[in-house]
């Protein structure tokens, strides 16, 4: 039989087992699913902005620290304890703002806020 004949191709390309069956991409698309999921609900309970803004103000706050702790004479430790300390709160903040909401009336958890009644005030929904 030539390599490359009707037959051999038929052979070769019709095999069922090279295709993944249905279910398996079903899977897939299943956790793919779940990990948008995921990421709409980091996007609707506002992970990314605390993320952005933590990260710009402790680099700003950085920047003021390397500028301003020498002109004081506080040592070169002062320095690299407030990095660390801005490095260890940055976890501490996604977790809070992934438990908790700032709501008109104040700071929620994130489950009870999503279920407060809307106030009407004047033909306004607040």
């Amino acid at each position: 039989m030539e390599p490359w004949s009707r037959e051999n191709r038929e052979r070769i390309f019709d095999r069922t087992e090279a295709i993944p069956s249905r279910s398996n991409f079903a899977v897939s698309e299943t956790g793919r699913a779940r990990a948008m999921n995921f990421f709409d609900e980091l996007k609707r309970r506002n992970v990314y902005k605390v993320a952005i803004a933590y990260a710009v103000v402790g680099w700003l706050l950085i920047q003021i620290a390397t500028q301003v702790f020498p002109f004081f004479e506080i040592p070169n430790w002062g320095v690299r304890l407030m990095v660390l300390i801005i490095a260890l709160g940055f976890p501490i903040a996604l977790l809070l703002a992934w438990a908790f909401e700032l709501t008109p009336e104040g700071i929620k958890r994130a489950e009870t806020a999503d279920e407060r009644p809307t106030k009407r005030v004047g033909g306004r929904i607040f």
